[in-house]
């Protein structure tokens, strides 16, 4: 598991989100696919820093 950070601009602005995700390797293609578990840019800052470092990704 891992924390994907997605960056997109819209209408001028930058929207950043945060996701919890999933690595696996798909039988039929033998290809290394992602899956999201969870959505973490609704979290407050304090929790999403706590999350991201459980993950090892701070």
């Amino acid at each position: 598991m891992f924390i994907k950070k997605s960056t997109r601009k819209y209408n001028g602005k930058t929207y950043v989100t945060h996701y919890l995700v999933e690595s696996f390797r798909d039988k039929d293609t033998k290809k290394v696919k992602h899956r999201n578990i969870a959505n973490l840019s609704e979290l407050p800052p304090k929790s999403k820093n706590i999350k991201m470092r459980l993950c090892g990704c701070l």
